[in-house]
């Protein structure tokens, strides 16, 4: 069996459809192994013989509105996966702060987006946001 998290995007704690033993029950009722969820974050974790991620995304994508009723876009990964994007370092050298200059993130996408930012990302003086 492989290892994933569910990522669903748009969870929120006080519509109770979308707590933890909620979405716990609901996977386990997708007939996956070993769920628990994770904290109040709408990520689940599971364990499957399936391992094409896509097909597990549309089986949640197609039982949370009839489990749960809320339609939510759902990204799978393995725990393989995830653990090469650690060992990659992609923050070589940065430093996380919850507070100061840098608040170091990763973000998934369902399908990868077109132009890809360049980084490390940092502001400039003639624009008040954000450039690549």
């Amino acid at each position: 069996m492989t290892k994933f998290v569910a990522m669903i995007r748009g969870v929120g704690p006080e519509n109770p459809n979308m707590r933890g033993e909620k979405l716990k029950w609901a996977f386990e009722q997708m007939r996956l192994a070993n769920v628990r969820s994770f904290l109040t974050s709408g990520n689940v974790l599971f364990e499957s013989d399936i391992i094409d991620t896509a097909q597990l995304e549309a089986v949640a994508e197609e039982a949370l509105p009839r489990l749960l009723d809320f339609r939510r876009d759902v990204l799978i990964r393995s725990q393989a996966n995830l653990q090469a994007i650690a060992d990659a370092d992609p923050f070589a050298g940065m430093v996380h702060e919850n507070v100061g200059k840098t608040y170091l993130t990763v973000t998934f996408f369902k399908t990868p987006p077109v132009d890809l930012p360049r980084y490390p990302i940092t502001p400039t003086a003639s624009r008040s946001s954000f450039s690549p």
